[in-house]
This record gives structure tokens, C-alpha cells and sequence, in this order.
């Protein structure tokens, strides 16, 4: 065997004579490439790319290319192997256009491509045409204008080209085409930036702003549910958006869109402490679209409104401050703030005045109760047929109290209420609202000045004959480090101990923080409160949660000299100042029974800056829950569930003509949506009884359902697990069961009509219409 790189004339007649057959076998190096996928053929195709064969020979692994399934060697896998083994282009098999766009972006394509003969890159191109189509003409383009590292950070940019024909639109449009010099239809930039968002890295998306400044885009960049400048682009609107609603209540609508935009981008989930501000803002703006409660006539109105309402408001507020950095949202959440205070001003004004004349005066409501009769009324009654177990957490006003609400929810506890009562109870602090007189009067169950000692020995004595504990933090945390101490636990499972008592000090332990604005109170959080809890759940107790008193959160507060060194109180001497009052009888424990205290949030006597202070006269600082909580299925005699207690501008798909009818009165915007025809229609058909007496008692009564159709009509076929407990006046979970069970009737033969989640409820009306055979499905 001869081997030689000459052909047939230069080897010569003599020495062909001496060959097989007198000629030249020529070797084909596609049959070698072949063997070594593992195959005996080829497609005859490929001789016409000789340098492709070369390139996989030269770049072949040691130990061959992947098998082909087939005894040939098809283009396709040919061509797979060069990009892979030959470019370093991988993916190709299973997304051409994002692998393509990838590639670009994060390697050295172009050096890689010029080093191809012309033949084998046109090859390529042109194989690549087939594959990714019109995504394969923009890299090829952007590679010759050595542009290809910014292939995925213009794909990302042209989605802002997509559905919009306006004059920015189109110059914007006008300078991507001279940088990529490619002219895409929609339908072919709709597949690039697909690709690109499929693709794309960290990288990819920190190039974008570079890019988009050349693209002069900022103006329409907030369309990307993808770039970084997107999300705070509609950030920015909706700052704007909030802002419009102080002036113009109709605007809720646009600025809950723009949140559900920001809600819509990629950033969103690690955003979201950002996002639960708007949120809590916009809630705030809904607030102040809805007209205001008369001016309460007692301290029973005023502390239940605010137990309603006002504790809302204020959970929001200190919500919404979270130190943002976006211009237009600081300004949308001061001047939300700036009207805030003057609502709750004029409201802690009225507090205070009525504050005072119940300490002076012998009236009782039952709707609230000092916090040194808690033992004695609700306790005490409650420890004669039921284990009970009582949970002081220190320095917990209503507005975290209700940031606790859904935990126990979702925890398997049941707020109930006295029937006699018929609402929940208030807890009024002690004068001044400081530990050492509210909580030792809470726990003694008497006015008193007192320590953790007085109070240890005080609860058991209160509550005698029946048998009590209390434990305080040292008592609760051992040394060892578990979360609560084995005889802490053991108190609680021995129904012989028909009171426990336990005191947690990690909420008023904040206060003295800066951090507070940007805490979410939860009860996993809160040091020992979580296996206390379990503990009290497995043992069947009787829960009621209380506090001594609440807190008000520093918002610029100025420092007012005063005798004394208490944070919101001082002696009565002398006249009082602005945004104060002079509170005087047997509950004021302090300045022998005359203390002045402000009602006004701007105004503290010490120097020294704390995240909230206490003392003073405002709902924030004196109310506190008593919340009576059972296991839920557990039934107590005299007792009845709870109903929700959010305001109706909490739901956040309220609408403006609701929150102005929230309390009877005439909208100044809009009358209220009549009920669809489609809803009574659908309570009258044939299938709907059926279905409803095929899942018996689950299958919710027709007023209900009507009820939950119509809340969610109104608020485009949506809506919250909240929103709808409040609109069938129902507890979150048992709200949760009406909808599993209208879930079920309306599903017939497996088709959902109702998706319910964590929180939102989504209605599928043209599938229910046409199930249920509907002829005014669209009416309203």
C-alpha cells in the first residue's frame, strides 16, 4: 500500500500500471468521520463540505463522537458535533435560538467564526437558518458588526418594540435596527426576545442598561417584565400613580395596575419587601378615598373603631416605610404620611379626650376592659370549665396584634367572642401605659405599681382557687438553649394547672432598637411564642392572647423638655402644652393619680431616639387585645366565632364606589355595580341543584355563594381569601371551606370554574357559562 497526496497524472501510466485495477483509489474522509460516530454510512450531502469532515476529524475526542441511533451519518448530526466540539456552541438539539444568543454573548464567537475558511462558515450559517431561523440572521448580523456580546441584552430590549406604534416606539425601533442591521417583523422580534429572556445571565441583564441608554429607551423601558431599570421604571409610576390618588380617588385603579406591573416582573420575588410597601400604600390611598366613621361619643366607640380600623392604618404605615431609594415613591409615601397624620390626629385628639373622662368617670361598656379586670372577667370564668392558658406579649398594641391574626389562622386557632358581649373586647392600659403599672396590673388583677416578683406571686392569687402558673423569660429559655423550658411544657400538658401564665418580652425588647419600621412581626419570630403555642394547641387549651400595652412608632418625633425622664409622660405641673392632656383618677398609677401625656405622635420627653416609645394617651400606646383563641373545632359554651375584622379598603380589590359606601354613605364617584343577571340565573338551573345535592353538606347555601359570585364579579372575576371572608362575614378558614365547596359543585366532570390559592381567587366565567349552560354570562 502506497500513500500519497499526488494524483493520477502526476504519478504516471508506469506507475499506474502497477496499481489495482491501473488506478488511483482516492480516500473520502467522510467514510473516517463516519467511524467515528459509529457508523458505516453518510449522507452523500456532506461531500460537498470537505473542511466540515476535516474540522471533525481534527477535533474528534479520543474516544469518538456520540453514536448516531442510525447506521448513516446524517447533516444535522454532522453539523451538531462542528458547533459543539468545533465553536463550543452547545444546546443546539434542544433550543436552537437561546443557545445561539448564548453562545454569542458569553463567548469569543467572533474569533472563533473568522478563523473558518468562508466555505465552512457560510456552511454553517447557513445550517444554522434552518435551525433558529430569524434569531440566526441577527447574530450573524451582530457578529460582523462585532456586536455579538451584546446579542442577549438587545434581544431583552426588543420586547419593548413589540405591541406599540408610537413615535418613541418607532425611534427607538429605528435605532436597534442600525445597530443590529437587521429589520425583524413583530413576529420574528417576539422569537428573539424569548430566546434572549430564556437565556439570559446576571450578565446579560447588567449589560442591558449600557444598552439601553444607546438605545435611548428609558422612556418606554418599564414594558420589561425582565430588565433591572424595568423594575425600578414601574416602581416609578406607580410612585405616581399613589400620588394621584390623594387628589383624585379614581386613579386607585391605574395605581393598582401599576403595582400588579412590578408584581409581574422577574425581580419581583426578591423585591419583595419593596413591593409589600406599595401594596401597603396603596391600601393607605384606598383608606383615605373612603369617607370617615362619625366622631366616636364614648371610649367603647373610639377603642372599637380603632381596633377596626385605626390598628390598620397603623400597621400599614409602619409598613410602608422601608427605606426606599425610589424618588418618586418617598415622595408618594410622605405625602401619604403627611395626610395620614392629620386623620390621626384629629382621631387621637378625640381619643384622649374621651380617655380621660372614662378614667374619671364610673362608666362601663363591656365592649372594653381594663386590662386589671382581664383575670377576673374573662379568665377566671373560662378556667372553671376549660384548661386556659394566658399569653402576655409585652409592648403588643392592636396594629400588631393584627400582623399576628393570620399566623394563628393558619395555625389552627379560632378567635371567639363572648355572645354577651357581641363583639371582640379592647383592652384599656393602666395611666401611665408602662410595664411597671400595666403589666404587674394586668397580672395581679389589680391596679398596682409592681415588678416580675409581685407579678409571680400576684397571678396565682388572683386566680384562686384555681390552680396558676406564670413564667416570665428567664422562667421560659433555659440555659441548655432549647426553646422552652421541660417544666414550662409540663405546666401546660397537666390540665390540673387550669391557668398558665407566660409573659414575652421580645416585642417591647424592639422598641429600644432602630430597626423596627423594617421588622414583620410573626409569630415563628417571636422567641419561645411558637412552641408555647403547639404546646397549648396539643393540650386543648383555652387561649387568650393580651399585652399591657401597645407602642407608637418614632415618625420624626421632637424631643419636648419636661420634668421626669419618661418617654411619653410627666408630672402635672403646670399648665399642659400643645398636643397634650391632663389624665387624672384611679387608673393613672403615676404623679399621685395626675399625669399630663401627649395625644399628639410628635412629641417624646426624652433626648435619646428609640424605634417606638409608650406612656402616652393614643390608641396606639393604651389599647391592647384580648383575644380568647380555641383550637379550632373546639366549642366553648356562651362563645362565637369571630367575624373578620379588616376594613373593607384593605381588600385590594376594592373599588372606589365600595370604599365610598363602606358606611352607608353615597358615592361621590360612582353608584355600586349591580349584581350580574348570570348569578341568579346560575342559583335557578337544573345542574346547579343537581351538583349541589350531589356534595350534600360541603356544597356552601345559595346566599353565600351569591355573596362570593358577586364580590367577585365586581373586581374583574378575582379576588382575596381575605376579601371574600369579610363578604360572607365568615373567618378566613372557614371562607377557605366555602370556597373548596363551591370549588367542587362548580366543577362539573372535572373542569375548574375556581382556582383558589394562598390568597387569591380566581373565576373562570366562560368556562362556567358553558357548563352550566349560561345565556347572561357577559351581562352585568
Amino acid at each position: 500500500m502506497i500513500l500519497t497526496d499526488r494524483d493520477e497524472r502526476d504519478l504516471g501510466a508506469d506507475v499506474l500500471g502497477r496499481l489495482v485495477r491501473r488506478r488511483l483509489h482516492t480516500l473520502d474522509p467522510w467514510n473516517a468521520v463516519a467511524a467515528s460516530f459509529g457508523a458505516t454510512g453518510f449522507d452523500s450531502s456532506l461531500r460537498k463540505l470537505p473542511e466540515l469532515a476535516s474540522a471533525l476529524l481534527e477535533h474528534r475526542p479520543p474516544s469518538g463522537y456520540a453514536r448516531t441511533p442510525g447506521a448513516v451519518l446524517d447533516r444535522d448530526t454532522a453539523w451538531l458535533a462542528f458547533c459543539e466540539h468545533v465553536l463550543g456552541l452547545r444546546g443546539l438539539d434542544r433550543d436552537p435560538q437561546a443557545a445561539l444568543l448564548a453562545w454569542l454573548s458569553a463567548s469569543q464567537a467572533d474569533a472563533v467564526v473568522a478563523g473558518l475558511g468562508e466555505h465552512l462558515a457560510e456552511g454553517v450559517w447557513e445550517w444554522l437558518d434552518d435551525r433558529a431561523g430569524d434569531v440566526s440572521t441577527f447574530a450573524a448580523n451582530l457578529l460582523r458588526a462585532g456586536r455579538g456580546r451584546d446579542s442577549i441584552a438587545l434581544g431583552l430590549s426588543a420586547r419593548l418594540l413589540l405591541g406599540h406604534d408610537d413615535l418613541i416606539t418607532s425611534r427607538v425601533r429605528g435605532r436597534f435596527e442600525a445597530i443590529t442591521g437587521t429589520k425583524l417583523t413583530d413576529s420574528a422580534l417576539s422569537s428573539l426576545t424569548d430566546a434572549a429572556e430564556r437565556s439570559a445571565e446576571d450578565v446579560d441583564r447588567a449589560r442591558s442598561d449600557a444598552v439601553l441608554q444607546e438605545l435611548d429607551a428609558g422612556q418606554i423601558v418599564y414594558r420589561s417584565d425582565f430588565l433591572p431599570s424595568a423594575f425600578a421604571a414601574r416602581l416609578a409610576r406607580a410612585g405616581e400613580a399613589l400620588l394621584a390618588t390623594l387628589d383624585a380617588p379614581a386613579e386607585l385603579t391605574a395605581a393598582a395596575d401599576a403595582l400588579k406591573t412590578c408584581e409581574l416582573h422577574r425581580d419581583s420575588v426578591m423585591q419583595a419587601p419593596r413591593l409589600d410597601a406599595v401594596r401597603m400604600a396603596l391600601r393607605l390611598a384606598r383608606f383615605l378615598a373612603a369617607p370617615r366613621a362619625e366622631t366616636p361619643a364614648s371610649l367603647a366607640d373610639a377603642a372599637n373603631s380603632y381596633a377596626g380600623e385605626g390598628a390598620f392604618v397603623d400597621m400599614a404605615r409602619r409598613l410602608m416605610w422601608r427605606g426606599e431609594s425610589e424618588p418618586s415613591l418617598i415622595r408618594a409615601y410622605k405625602a401619604l404620611d403627611d395626610r395620614l397624620l392629620e386623620v390621626r390626629e384629629k382621631q387621637n385628639r378625640r381619643f384622649a379626650e374621651l380617655l380621660a373622662d372614662w378614667l374619671g368617670s364610673a362608666s362601663s361598656d363591656p365592649r372594653i376592659i381594663a386590662v386589671e379586670d382581664l383575670l377576673s372577667t374573662v379568665v377566671a370564668p373560662l378556667a372553671t370549665r376549660h384548661p386556659v392558658m394566658v399569653i402576655v406579649l409585652d409592648g403588643m398594641g392592636w396594629a400588631t396584634w393584627e400582623e399576628f391574626v393570620p399566623d394563628f389562622d393558619r395555625l389552627g386557632w379560632e378567635e371567639v367572642i363572648d355572645e354577651r358581649v357581641g363583639s371582640r373586647r379592647v383592652g384599656v392600659a393602666t395611666v401611665p401605659s408602662l410595664t411597671t403599672y400595666s403589666r404587674t396590673s394586668l397580672l395581679c388583677g389589680e391596679t398596682r405599681t409592681g415588678t416580675q416578683k409581685d407579678e409571680k406571686a400576684g397571678f396565682p392569687a388572683a386566680l384562686a382557687p384555681a390552680g396558676a402558673v406564670l413564667f416570665h423569660k428567664a422562667d421560659l429559655i433555659p440555659a441548655q438553649g432549647s426553646t422552652v423550658a421541660p417544666d414550662v411544657l409540663q405546666a401546660i400538658a397537666d390540665a390540673r394547672t387550669r391557668v398558665v401564665g407566660v409573659v414575652i418580652n421580645e416585642i417591647d425588647d424592639a422598641l429600644s432598637g432602630g430597626l423596627l419600621p423594617d421588622r414583620r412581626f410573626r409569630v415563628a419570630e417571636i422567641g419561645p411564642l411558637m412552641r408555647v403555642l403547639e404546646a397549648a394547641f396539643d393540650a386543648g387549651r383555652v387561649c387568650i392572647v393580651t399585652a399591657d400595652h401597645g407602642y407608637l412608632v418614632d415618625y420624626e418625633g421632637k424631643y419636648r423638655s419636661s420634668e421626669g425622664r419618661s418617654e411619653r409622660w410627666r408630672p402635672a405641673t403646670g399648665g399642659t402644652e400643645e398636643g397634650e392632656i391632663l389624665l387624672t383618677g384611679r387608673r393613672v398609677l403615676a404623679g399621685d393619680g395626675r399625669v399630663v401625656a401627649p395625644w399628639t405622635e410628635r412629641v417624646r420627653y426624652t433626648t435619646g431616639k428609640s424605634a417606638g416609645y409608650h406612656g402616652g394617651a393614643t390608641p396606639q400606646e393604651m389599647l391592647v387585645p384580648a383575644a380568647v383563641l380555641v383550637p379550632r373545632g373546639v366549642e366553648i359554651g356562651g362563645y362565637q366565632p369571630a367575624a373578620p375584622a379588616q376594613p373593607q379598603w384593605w381588600d385590594e380589590g376594592a373599588s372606589v364606589p365600595e370604599l365610598a359606601l363602606v358606611r352607608g354613605v353615597a358615592s361621590p364617584v360612582d353608584a355600586p355595580p349591580r349584581e350580574p343577571s348570570w348569578i341568579a340565573e346560575l342559583l335557578r338551573s337544573s345542574l346547579y341543584a343537581s351538583q349541589r345535592e350531589r356534595f350534600g353538606r360541603t356544597a356552601p347555601d345559595d346566599e353565600r355563594v351569591r355573596r362570593i359570585l358577586a364580590h367577585m364579579a365586581a373586581r374583574g372575576d378575582r379576588g382575596t381569601v381575605a376579601g371574600i371572608a369579610q363578604t360572607i362575614d365568615a373567618p378566613e378558614h372557614r371562607a377557605r371551606g366555602a370556597l373548596a365547596g363551591l370549588r367542587r359543585v362548580l366543577a362539573v366532570d372535572g373542569f375548574d370554574v375556581l382556582t383558589v390559592s394562598d390568597e387569591d381567587v380566581l373565576l373562570n366565567r366562560n368556562v362556567l357559562v358553558q357548563q352550566f349552560g349560561l345565556g347572561g354570562g357577559n351581562k352585568t
